[in-house]
């Protein structure tokens, strides 16, 4: 037999050995995501869902933090959440021990003693559901505020620079924010199942070929349902806020929206074909965005706008329209509960009696008035 045909043959061999072997370790399955490994933890233990579907009806969002939180903490113990609740009740010192090194294991990963703290304090709240309350956790040293530090809130110019740089649905979503003080999830919820919609903007005027306000600054009404405080509120929108929003809904409208009082604020982009099937047959199909899509844009331009030495994160423009108008108000342009009435704010035994109740006309032209002087803080 020539010598190279057995050396092509071994070639051969060694080239189909290693395909075999790579693709051997192709159908590996990948680790799963933590998201995945919590809906395994969710499903598998009855207890843990339990806890989990009771803290759903409060606030979905709590509900998937605090079970994320607990199956990380208890992937770092090598536990299990049941071992963790015997060992709560039978052996506390050694979970105490446990926990311990699991803290200092996890600050030598990067994490902050104070996100270390809140992490301990999921885990405690469902041990408080299992009855075994007991205080094994160690005591940090917290310290508020540490991711913020470098974070100020953005000057008038600033903001012009950031606006000039989102689409138009980012610069709404950016100016109801700023201006309005909205916070994101009034806009869209944790996974899109609501929003503000076109009906809370009473001064909107929906007409067949155009759309316009029949007064500005125009009265933006939160639901309570949309509320952080499970209380309905009222807020206001500046001209160049409305001008940016009339631009987006005829964007919408030349895109073939039908736009009605229940249309979103602000909305998923039009779909086609197999996405407009899978978006129509979607859980939420309603239209509208999730929180974090909605902060997405807000997110990336924000980064590339920092000034040296700044951070800012999505939620600094309604920290903007705080400030802005506590400005307003030393300028004598606005009074300190109509302030925190616009911001959703409790507005404490003064603030209900003032302007905690349902506003009558009176009170609504009024509040107009004030939040038309006080809009040159705002408007850039």
């Amino acid at each position: 037999v020539p010598r190279e045909y057995i050396y092509l043959k071994y070639v051969a061999v060694h080239v189909f050995s290693m395909a075999r072997k790579s693709g051997e370790r192709k159908q590996e399955p990948p680790p799963k995501k933590r998201q995945g490994r919590v809906a395994d933890l969710i499903a598998s233990d009855a207890k843990v869902r339990d806890w989990y579907n009771e803290k759903s009806l409060r606030s979905r969002l709590s509900a998937d933090t605090y079970a994320r939180m607990l199956c990380l903490i208890s992937e770092r113990l090598g536990m299990s959440p049941e071992e963790i609740v015997t060992s709560a009740k039978q052996n506390p010192d050694s979970l105490r021990v446990s926990l311990t090194n699991c803290a200092s294991a996890l600050m030598k990963d990067g994490w902050l003693d104070t996100s270390v703290s809140k992490g301990f304090l999921m885990v405690k709240a469902y041990l408080k559901y299992r009855h075994a309350n007991v205080d094994v956790f160690p005591r940090l040293s917290s310290t508020t505020g540490e991711t913020i530090q470098k974070e100020r809130v953005p000057t008038q110019g600033e903001l012009a620079t950031v606006l000039d740089k989102l689409t138009l649905r980012g610069r709404v979503v950016a100016l109801f924010m700023a201006h309005s003080g909205l916070r994101p999830q009034v806009l869209g919820f944790y996974q899109a199942e609501n929003g503000l919609r076109l009906r809370d903007l009473p001064d909107l005027k929906l007409q067949d070929k155009a759309t316009a306000f029949k007064e500005v600054p125009f009265v933006v009404r939160v639901p309570a349902s949309l509320s952080k405080t499970r209380t309905s509120y009222t807020t206001f929108g500046t001209s160049q806020q409305a001008t940016a929003l009339l631009a987006y809904l005829s964007e919408r409208r030349d895109g073939g929206e039908k736009l009605s009082p229940d249309s979103p604020v602000v909305a998923t982009h039009p779909t086609r074909g197999a996405a407009r099937t899978k978006q129509s047959n979607a859980t939420f199909s309603n239209g509208f965005l999730t929180t974090s899509v909605l902060m997405r844009e807000l997110h990336e331009v924000l980064g590339s706008s920092l000034p040296e030495g700044v951070t800012w994160r999505p939620y600094v423009l309604r920290s903007y329209c705080s400030t802005r108008l506590m400005l307003a108000e030393g300028a004598g342009k606005m009074a300190r509960d109509l302030r925190e009435a616009i911001l959703g704010h409790d507005t404490g035994i003064s603030g209900r009696y003032n302007v905690g109740k349902p506003w009558g006309e009176e009170i609504l032209k009024e509040a107009r008035a004030q939040y038309k002087r006080a809009a040159s803080f705002l408007e850039t």
